[in-house]
């Protein structure tokens, strides 16, 4: 869901249909697919100008055959752990992202977009003061590891507020863990933006959710779930923002989550 909402943002109100193999809840038009080789027969048959493919599962070889077959659509690819690809555009929305790192894993010619790159450019840590209520908590629309419940054990007596959404496997456990838990509020489907207003501290992924953190000048540290989160978290890190691998979640000082918080943002 952090991938459709980056598309969302970058492709700005165009009409989008979906073509995924595991599918969520959508306002877009969704079609359900079970091979690469399906993916390609439907896009020939959707008759569309423009692909964009935002999957780790979708790599060069099918890019190449998609521009094989329908040479005249435009393919954009997003892209945040620099794979070769084979496309006519490759979008890194990250602000670590850097076009030199394509150079010999894309073909001449192909456009680099870096729509998040003046904020690498322009932006410098310093301290802030605490402001807000609560701990925002969020570790991605689903959590698919299941490292919710052992975050919330963590911060035992803080006040939570925990975003996720309904695609959530977990959803019946985490209701039961906060009806546990006098401090611990569940916010399912419920707007990251304002929880991350109202909040004096975050816990997030160091993924979509980290930059909307920065945006909004929440302190915060992340929790690496996921391999291809590791740019992020270390960017993140070069700013001065702690980053913690989600097994040692339990090494995670206490001290850096104080109940009167305090921590790092990027500011311009």
């Amino acid at each position: 869901m952090g991938h459709l909402k980056r598309v969302e943002r970058f492709l700005q109100g165009e009409e989008l249909i979906i073509l995924c193999r595991e599918c969520g809840r959508s306002s877009h038009k969704t079609v359900k697919i079970g091979s690469e080789e399906e993916f390609l027969e439907i896009v020939g048959r959707l008759g569309v100008e423009r692909v964009v493919i935002d999957s780790y599962r979708v790599g060069a070889a099918v890019e190449r055959e998609l521009k094989r077959r329908f040479p005249q659509i435009y393919l954009t690819v997003f892209d945040d752990t620099y794979l070769p690809h084979y496309s006519d555009e490759v979008v890194n929305p990250n602000p670590y992202g850097r076009a030199h790192r394509y150079r010999g894993k894309v073909p001449p010619g192909t456009k680099i977009t870096l729509p998040s790159a003046q904020i690498a450019r322009s932006k410098r840590v310093r301290r802030r003061r605490p402001r807000g209520k609560g701990i925002f908590l969020s570790l991605g629309a689903t959590d698919p590891r299941g490292y919710l419940p052992a975050v919330v054990r963590l911060l035992e007596g803080r006040e939570i507020h925990l975003y996720t959404t309904r695609e959530n496997r977990r959803l019946k456990g985490l209701r039961r863990l906060c009806s546990l838990r006098r401090n611990c509020h569940l916010h399912i489907d419920e707007s990251v933006a304002e929880g991350m207003a109202e909040a004096a501290f975050g816990i997030v992924t160091p993924s979509t959710l980290a930059w909307e953190a920065l945006s909004a000048g929440l302190p915060f540290i992340a929790l690496q779930v996921a391999p291809n989160q590791r740019f992020v978290s270390r960017f993140l890190s070069q700013k001065g923002i702690k980053v913690y691998r989600a097994h040692t979640i339990q090494k995670i000082p206490r001290s850096l989550i104080p109940r009167e918080i305090g921590g790092l943002v990027l500011e311009k």
